[in-house]
């Protein structure tokens, strides 16, 4: 079962992960992992190009499976270009 997760420190959200495999078919061919991991590598891509999030950290580790992306609290940069 994939089991998405949010992340908070202090009451800010700093994170999401998602982790496991959905068991819809075999590792490989899994249209539903491979739509859960669509959406977040489009998340990263929002995060960094759209919401220009300065910090991102991104975890991806295909063995466990899991993707967990985290960002510091402030998260956006405030500072003139």
């Amino acid at each position: 079962m994939v089991t998405v997760k949010l992340l908070y420190q202090d009451k800010a959200l700093t994170g999401i992960e998602s982790r496991g495999h959905s068991g819809y078919s075999r590792r490989g061919s899994d249209i539903v992992c491979a739509a859960v991991s669509t959406l977040m590598q489009a998340l990263i891509l929002g995060l960094e190009d759209i919401a220009q999030v300065q910090g991102l950290e991104v975890l991806a580790d295909e063995k466990i499976p899991i993707i967990r992306i985290t960002w510091p609290e402030s998260g956006k940069d405030t500072s003139p270009n």
